[in-house]
């Protein structure tokens, strides 16, 4: 019998022994970022990017006393005519659409909600978003109605009247691009969260993200998959950049971010690019590449000479102006958070920054933000994270500063903003607000 509890405590003393080290290994691995700590976290980071992005950081800076005033129209005059379209956050994952005056009046306004464009039992979604999804991707379309994106689940048309005209379960996100055929592309995305051996060495869950062009009755026209145009234009070093095993190479979670389709207008002076192609724009590569989309093979590729990049456009001069997030200067004590404008020519690879460092008022957003050349010649420049637009002149002067707020002293994230064609001014909206009331 004494051998017998003997025994018995002999083994509590083990448990108790290997319990404790175990506790002491697990508070030592949380503290000191030890195994499997960091394997942990990398797959929980992964999984949350894909079953629910946009989970993240989508908070605003805190505004400083120095803009309490909501509008700075610093050099009237100098502004590009026209109301201005803003999309916004007034709350989190809920968005409005703003069309304003220069005042900051509200000339007319759009405020969708994902539960009024789909309902629980409609569309095939991998995690439905909660009651509400913010909004990130817009166009205004000349008679009034808008093409934009419950981001990564949803690219929707609605008119004037806030109406839905046709939506998608197509996991649309991040922008919406007019042709100059009258289609529109968007990024799409396939969500995976089981094997496949469709790509090889992508490892569940991750998003195989697609090009896709839609006419504007919302009939999809074409669906290019953006893993298999680097596979077959042999380009598969671009899909293993952001591998987390030296030498291994395989990936999984959100690999490339493609946040921007741009199309390559009529007339753009070039001999590398056609009109028609198309301009990808992917952040976690820090990557461009221009794609024939008829035979989908890569003309050009440009990467390293921006961090975590947003918005390409086309410029007359047949260069190619991207808004550069430099997310990274946040760790560094030494120089200043900004963000900025690039300029970049596509045949030499040369680049110089054309707002930014030497402007008169400075910028910056970690995640989302754009630019957009207006026609005197300034730059409209949405700084998301700040919740502002800011417009300068082409030589780095502040025209104009507009705070989306949504309470005193804190503005709501701005994700896109255009300004409107001449016709669509304060009497276009008022005329559209009494075909809306009968």
């Amino acid at each position: 019998m004494g051998d017998q509890y003997s025994r018995r405590f002999f083994d509590f003393s083990r448990i108790l022994l290997v319990a404790g080290m175990g506790l002491f290994y697990g508070i030592s691995a949380e503290a000191k970022n030890w195994p499997p700590v960091p394997q942990i976290a990398w797959i929980g980071k992964n999984v949350q990017a894909v079953v629910n992005p946009g989970i993240f950081a989508l908070q605003t800076d805190e505004v400083l006393p120095t803009d309490s005033d909501r509008v700075d129209h610093s050099l009237k005059g100098y502004e590009q005519p026209g109301l201005i379209a803003v999309l916004y956050d007034t709350a989190p994952r809920r968005s409005n659409i703003r069309v304003i005056d220069r005042s900051g009046q509200v000339v007319h306004e759009w405020t969708p909600r994902w539960l009024d464009v789909w309902s629980p039992d409609e569309g095939t979604f991998v995690a439905r978003p909660p009651k509400d999804w913010y909004i990130h991707g817009m166009k205004v379309l000349p008679d009034g109605s808008f093409v934009a994106n419950f981001e990564h689940y949803s690219t929707f048309r609605m008119d004037v009247c806030g109406e839905i005209v046709w939506k998608l379960d197509n996991f649309g996100h991040h922008s919406v691009s007019l042709g100059p055929d009258n289609t529109i592309w968007v990024p799409a995305e396939k969500r995976l969260l089981k094997e496949t051996s469709d790509y090889p060495a992508h490892q569940a869950p991750f998003r195989a993200y697609q090009l896709q062009q839609v006419d504007l009755g919302g009939e999809v026209l074409k669906t290019i998959d953006l893993i298999d145009i680097f596979f077959k234009n042999d380009l598969d070093g671009f899909l293993f950049m952001r591998s987390p095993d030296n030498g291994i190479g395989w990936v999984a979670g959100d690999t490339l971010h493609l946040n921007d389709i741009e199309v390559v207008p009529a007339g753009y002076p070039s001999s590398l690019f056609e009109p028609g192609d198309l301009l990808v724009s992917m952040r976690n590569i820090q990557t461009l590449v221009v794609v024939d989309p008829h035979d989908e093979t890569i003309k050009w590729t440009y990467s390293g000479g921006f961090v975590a990049q947003h918005d390409p456009d086309f410029l007359p001069s047949g260069n190619i102006s991207i808004f550069d997030n430099r997310p990274h200067r946040m760790f560094q004590t030494d120089v200043r958070t900004t963000s900025r404008v690039l300029e970049l020519d596509p045949l030499t690879g040369s680049r110089r920054t054309i707002i930014g460092d030497t402007s008169e008022r400075t910028f910056f957003s970690r995640i989302t933000g754009s630019h957009s050349h207006l026609e005197n010649g300034n730059i409209l420049i949405v700084a998301s994270q700040e919740g502002r637009l800011l417009e300068f002149t082409r030589d780095g002067r502040l025209v104009w500063r507009y705070d989306a707020r949504i309470s005193e002293m804190e503005n709501g994230r701005v994700y896109n903003a255009e300004v409107l064609p001449a016709h669509m001014d304060r009497a276009f909206f008022e005329a559209a607000k009494r075909s809306c009331e009968q």
